[in-house]
């Protein structure tokens, strides 16, 4: 029972640091979804891969600009490429915005040119040069205008109104008017854009949204992003719009897996301005997983910056102090736990060992007691085969005087027979020596060192010696029965076959050797005591 008793404080310990393992775990306040975020690292593991596939696509498409050919087609080509740098690099978008209005100015089309002028405006916007687009913006001539190049004006209305609106956040009335224009902008582009087309079936959810109708925003933005190929851009932009309408109904488990699949979208497509990682990384610092926040707000920062929109950089720059600092505090508190979670492991490990070695040297001590008990058992066996020789011997020698007696009796020789038994020829006094032969075997063999321990209790010049090897002198099997436990002169006496004043007389001659008589028989007692303790 002791060894079993010994495992509680082992299963104490593994309790101790299990609950201090969970201590250190904390659960997110909504349940993330485990397995978009899964796949956002795996794609962002590939986004240099999708980043260079986009640009091999536009570096063969700028090499056929350089090839001859008509001067709208080229045009065409030059507008295309602006077009598509535009979400991945504002600069080069900006460059090659120019390049087709020149070559628009050359074909003295004045579509041409106002379509160009119009995708230049994008790009100053983009790339956050608003002081030169708003003027080149409002020389516009809208006048002969059809649905299409309308619908060209208001695109750049909305998106020149939409950087402008973020760059005056917070500031009012700056804000509000910018978001009115806005809001103007989205109404007329709806007017002129194809009823069945993508786009226009994703700004009609957006107006859904913004007019509350968000069951039926929700319904419509689901069936839109059900068409749409996870590396388009517009799947990235319903994507994101879906879960900004589950943040508005409270839904913010579906929030965090759309703006997922928004992210996953931009990063499929090389989309370098998109705002849905940025979003993201404020959502997870929010729960409180501030490693993947910043991660995240740091792999969108690089993209912003390396898309050259100043305007998307810094919105995302006005975050990163927040989440850095955030994440730096973590670092500094996880370090603090650790510090305090390897002291407490320390300090077990130093308990463990000392339970440990207290066990192993019970485990010692078993062993040893099992021996001793073993020994202890031969003995026992030996004693009683001794005893039992004994027995027989004196049931012998009882039967054979008793046949004497017969004898002695049956021819009259009463006298003779009174002779025998006053001289001791009938055999008593051998009866008595082959009895304190088998004692004093038996004590010895029990207390080996009983005769040296003796002597360090009695005065130096009264200490004793055998005189005969294994046999012990009548002093010293007196104190031997003491030893045993039978102190009572008279038991003593009747055992040993003494009479009771040679006991006493013996008893009382010992004590008066002994440097502490006073405690004489006490000190007897502990004769041996410790090889009797298992």
């Amino acid at each position: 029972m002791k060894y079993r008793n010994s495992l509680f404080p082992v299963i104490a310990i593994a309790m101790i640091l299990w609950c201090a393992g969970m201590a250190f775990a904390a659960e997110p306040k909504v349940p993330l979804p485990r397995k978009e975020l899964a796949e956002l690292r795996r794609v962002i593991g590939h986004a240099d891969a999708y980043s260079g596939q986009r640009a091999a696509r536009l570096y063969a498409m700028r090499d056929s600009l350089r090839l001859p050919a008509d001067m709208r087609l080229r045009w065409t080509t030059a507008y295309r490429l602006g077009e598509e740098w535009l979400t991945f690099n504002a600069d080069s978008a900006l460059y090659y915005s120019r390049v087709a209005l020149k070559m628009a100015t050359r074909t003295n089309d004045p579509a041409l040119v106002a379509r160009s002028r119009m995708q230049e405006v994008r790009c100053l916007t983009s790339v956050g040069l608003l002081m030169w687009a708003q003027p080149e913006f409002m020389e516009l001539d809208t006048v002969g205008y059809d649905d299409s190049m309308m619908a060209d004006y208001w695109k750049t209305a909305r998106h020149f109104s939409y950087t402008a609106s973020g760059i005056a956040g917070g500031l009012e009335p700056y804000e509000e008017e910018a978001q009115k224009w806005y809001a103007e902008a989205d109404e007329k582009l709806l007017d002129v854009l194809p009823p069945d087309e993508p786009y226009t079936r994703y700004l009609m959810c957006e107006r859904q949204a913004t007019a509350g109708r968000y069951a039926q925003a929700k319904e419509n933005l689901e069936k839109l992003l059900s068409t749409l190929q996870p590396a388009d851009n517009l799947y990235g932009m319903t994507a994101f719009r879906l879960a900004a309408v589950y943040r508005l109904q409270g839904d913010e488990a579906n929030y965090a897996r759309y703006i997922t699949l928004a992210a996953i979208s931009d990063i499929k497509g090389a989309v370098r301005e998109g705002w849905a990682l940025p979003a993201l990384a404020i959502f997870l610092y929010e729960q409180g997983d501030l490693d993947d926040a910043y991660k995240y707000l740091n792999f969108a920062f690089r993209e912003a910056t390396m898309s050259s929109s100043r305007i998307r950089t810094l919105d995302i720059a006005r975050v990163v102090p927040m989440i850095d600092e955030a994440y730096r505090h973590e670092i500094t508190a996880s370090r603090d736990k650790m510090v305090t979670y390897f002291v407490l492991t320390a300090f077990l490990m130093i308990l463990l060992v000392g339970l440990s070695f207290g066990l192993w040297r019970q485990i010692k001590r078993g062993r040893s007691n099992a021996r001793r008990l073993a020994m202890i058992t031969k003995r026992q066996e030996s004693y009683i085969g001794n005893f039992v020789d004994l027995c027989a011997s004196y049931s012998a020698r009882f039967e054979a005087m008793s046949k004497t007696v017969t004898r002695k009796l049956s021819s009259g020789q009463a006298d003779e027979l009174l002779k025998m038994i006053n001289s001791g020829k009938l055999g008593l006094t051998e009866q008595d020596e082959d009895l304190h032969k088998v004692i004093d075997a038996a004590f010895l063999d029990l207390y080996p060192t009983f005769v040296d321990e003796i002597n360090t209790l009695l005065k130096p010049d009264s200490r004793m010696e055998l005189k005969t090897p294994g046999v012990l002198t009548p002093e010293l099997r007196i104190c031997a029965m003491i030893r045993l436990g039978v102190d009572s002169g008279t038991r003593i006496a009747k055992i040993l076959g003494y009479s009771v004043n040679t006991v006493y007389s013996y008893r009382n001659r010992m004590r008066q050797r002994a440097t502490d008589p006073e405690k004489f028989t006490e000190n007897i007692m502990k004769i041996g005591r410790a090889d009797e303790d298992l």
